[in-house]
């Protein structure tokens, strides 16, 4: 869908929200944000998500429109959103609060990692974009914002707890997303058959990317194998995720990169044979166009964050 009028992107109406002391950024860093209370969200201007986000009602109620599709979470509900959704006509009741979780799709890929299939066809194939907690679901997250809040001040106000922040927070957040999965495994297995995505093709080249040991390979291979066209299989990716055959290969390779780089000792020569580099110089000019900085320097990096 076209908006030819002002379209905000997300950060920025956190940041004009935030001024107006609507808004409460309880973590940041280069991947993740959480906003522990977002108060106001009413926006004349159509809002791009460029993040992932999943946003839970804490109470109150919210309604408009993802996508050109109209939605409406009360609490105990959470909506979902891809990069680049669209939302637009926001109206929010008097005591609407809600608890948001941001991340890129390299942060949720490097905390997911073989379980990222799940987000991937619940909110791609699926189409799915809310979804209802039971009380033990509510009561679940509730107990994680509590251990959540309080490794977070534990980490403003220790110096023994900073060298470990980050990892604690990704740590917790990722049996969030864990949690969530469930959730979604359980939404997918009650859409009636005749409500699902009609066009297979990209389900089954998504699982075959996820199930690739060496994701960096050609879109003509991965074509090949599904008796299709390159072209074809662009089409059908851009058509159902608004991103190429290319994009998704890419975005896997980062996130093997990201993990071989961060969570093992294996040198930048063994991680390029693994991720399918002809040799490590291949891998590292790939590395230092897409993350800034040669292996080893990206390594430091992730590790410290």
């Amino acid at each position: 869908m076209e908006h030819k009028g002002r379209v905000r992107d997300w950060q920025q109406v956190v940041a004009d929200v935030q001024e107006g002391a609507h808004v409460e950024i309880g973590y940041s860093d280069s991947d993740i944000m959480l906003i522990d209370n977002l108060r106001a969200l009413s926006e004349p201007d159509p809002i791009r998500v460029n993040m992932n986000a999943i946003a839970f009602c804490k109470r109150g109620r919210m309604q408009g429109q993802l996508d050109g599709v109209s939605v409406t979470i009360c609490m105990g509900e959470a909506i979902l959103c891809a990069p680049n959704a669209m939302i637009e006509n926001v109206m929010v009741s008097p005591d609407f609060e809600c608890a948001v979780l941001c991340i890129t799709t390299n942060g949720l890929r490097n905390i997911l990692h073989n379980n990222m299939n799940v987000w991937t066809q619940a909110v791609y194939v699926n189409r799915i974009s809310k979804v209802k907690l039971t009380e033990q679901d509510t009561l679940f997250y509730q107990q994680f914002y509590s251990l959540l809040g309080l490794c977070i001040d534990a980490g403003a106000q220790s110096t023994a707890w900073k060298p470990f922040k980050g990892e604690l927070v990704q740590t917790l957040i990722k049996c969030a997303l864990l949690g969530l999965c469930s959730l979604l495994t359980d939404s997918m297995n009650n859409v009636p058959e005749d409500h699902q995505a009609s066009d297979g093709i990209f389900t089954r080249f998504v699982s075959l990317l996820q199930n690739s040991e060496v994701k960096h390979r050609p879109v003509e291979e991965y074509a090949q194998e599904l008796f299709i066209s390159p072209k074809y299989l662009t089409v059908i990716c851009k058509k159902q995720s608004g991103k190429t055959a290319n994009d998704w290969i890419r975005e896997y390779t980062l996130a093997d990169i990201n993990y071989y780089l961060r969570s093992t000792d294996l040198s930048a020569k063994e991680i390029a044979h693994k991720t399918g580099f002809q040799n490590v110089s291949f891998f590292g000019k790939y590395v230092k166009e897409h993350c800034g900085m040669p292996p080893m320097k990206y390594r430091e990096t992730l590790r410290n964050t």
